[in-house]
């Protein structure tokens, strides 16, 4: 089964809508942060590869490097809310991003909490400035939520300057396209030298290192996932070439791309 990119409900702003079905819920990747909300039903759904049961309680939390499908016949009631980095708080998104968690068991007081949020943010329509904060803290409550429903200290959210934040959002949206340095520093407005010194401060590594990182990172998960070709996978991961990819993968997983599918 092939990965489609699925397209925004809204080309920019937060959209939000709720849904009996997907009309497309196929297996599926996106350059947004998505939402689903699960109120009733019940079916078998995949994450990056992986099986689980959705049913009322459960929400799940999409990054631009996730992958996902439904069934098509599933019957779930589902409250779905898409976004872009830069229509919440960074350090919130941040948190929940990097805690690698994108399957939540939602108590029942907290799933009641989440429809009424989403209720209000239905309603809620129009360009206006003071809507569309308005539509913003409401989806910032939600992801507050999520978080409130994670163990103690399972999420450590470091501290880090806007730029960086906006910085990370930007790659985590764009790293399939291959961004360069001068192009995310001039995005948050940085002198290249220093961007790369802070960058590399908060996140460990250089920039060439972490884009690498969610590239491969990204490939493992489609080739478990899917039934792409290796070379279009490459392609798709930015590689110009199919033995630069072999390359990097193996260097990276200790194993060639075509290994590990025949391992899966």
């Amino acid at each position: 089964m092939k990965a489609r990119l699925a397209q925004k409900e809204s080309n920019q702003g937060i959209s939000a809508k709720a849904t009996a079905c997907f009309c497309d819920c196929s297996l599926h990747a996106h350059d947004f942060y998505e939402l689903d909300i699960i109120t009733g039903g019940e079916a078998l759904t995949a994450i990056n590869g992986k099986d689980e049961t959705a049913r009322r309680g459960k929400a799940y939390f999409m990054t631009p490097e996730d992958l996902h499908e439904y069934p098509t016949d599933s019957q779930l009631d589902i409250l779905n809310i898409q976004f872009y980095g830069d229509d919440v708080c960074s350090p919130l998104l941040r948190s929940i991003a990097e805690g690698g968690r994108r399957s939540f068991v939602l108590s029942e007081d907290t799933l009641c909490s989440v429809e009424a949020l989403h209720s209000v943010l239905l309603c809620i329509s129009g360009s206006t400035k003071p809507r569309e904060e308005a539509r913003q803290r409401i989806v910032e409550a939600i992801l507050c939520l999520l978080l409130d429903t994670l163990k103690e200290n399972e999420i450590e959210a470091r501290e880090a300057a806007p730029d960086i934040q906006r910085a990370l959002l930007y790659i985590e949206e764009h790293f399939k396209d291959c961004p360069t340095l001068g192009e995310v520093a001039a995005h948050v407005m940085l002198n290249e030298r220093y961007f790369c010194k802070i960058f590399k401060e908060y996140t460990g590594k250089t920039f060439k290192e972490y884009i690498r990182e969610k590239r491969l990172r990204y490939a493992k998960k489609l080739i478990l996932s899917t039934s792409y070709p290796i070379l279009e996978i490459s392609e798709t991961c930015g590689y110009n070439t199919q033995s630069h990819f072999n390359r990097e993968f193996k260097a990276r997983y200790g194993t060639s791309p075509l290994a590990l599918r025949r391992e899966k």
